[in-house]
């Protein structure tokens, strides 16, 4: 996903999936019960390794730090087809309503679990959710500050640092550094964006 940009000015499409089950979050926000990943995770995601092979195309998953420690061969998989393996959390937590210290402390079990998998640090970050807002303009901090590269939680207008709208690649200055923001594509309707 890193390089957005072409040397010629063009435009490089990105594309990214979020690794985890989609029903941890319900779970756990809605029924109160933590649920650990599933097989089905690893299922949908050989379906998306093998369409991505037919296609010759490369892409960036987020993987949640729990899907990876419980399944690491599906991790070495991506890695070892050439995709970028970033991190999505540890434990898929709303960012936005944790503490910083726990915040950081889900980047770095995050961290050192698909670094000790994959043996490269990731680069970039996604909050679960997108998850990162203008409650959390720390979080950002403490990324630049861990030595990630990139984030792409952010959705125009919402901005903790004034996007204001912003729809493409961005350096954003952080007290730890500056750090790329990658927003996340949509479309405008209405005077409102909405994600794709």
């Amino acid at each position: 996903m890193f390089s957005p940009g072409l040397s010629d000015g063009s435009i490089r499409n990105l594309l990214t999936f979020d690794i985890e089950d989609y029903y941890h979050i319900f779970y756990r926000n809605y029924l109160g019960r933590a649920v650990d990943p599933s097989g089905e995770v690893v299922m949908c995601t050989d379906l998306i390794l093998e369409i991505l092979d037919e296609f010759r195309t490369k892409a960036t998953f987020f993987v949640v730090g729990k899907v990876a420690e419980l399944f690491p061969q599906l991790v070495r998989r991506i890695h070892d087809a050439g995709h970028e393996v970033s991190s999505h959390g540890y434990g898929h937590v709303y960012v936005n309503r944790i503490s910083q210290g726990a915040f950081r402390d889900d980047l770095s079990r995050s961290v050192e679990v698909l670094l000790g998998i994959t043996g490269v640090r990731p680069m970039g970050f996604r909050a679960p959710q997108f998850s990162i807002d203008h409650t959390t303009p720390w979080a950002l901090d403490i990324l630049a500050e861990m030595e990630f590269r990139y984030d792409s939680s952010l959705s125009p207008g919402r901005n903790p640092r004034g996007n204001n709208g912003r729809l493409r690649p961005h350096d954003i200055v952080t007290s730890s550094g500056i750090i790329l923001e990658i927003p996340l594509s949509g479309v405008s309707i209405g005077g409102r964006f909405l994600p794709a």
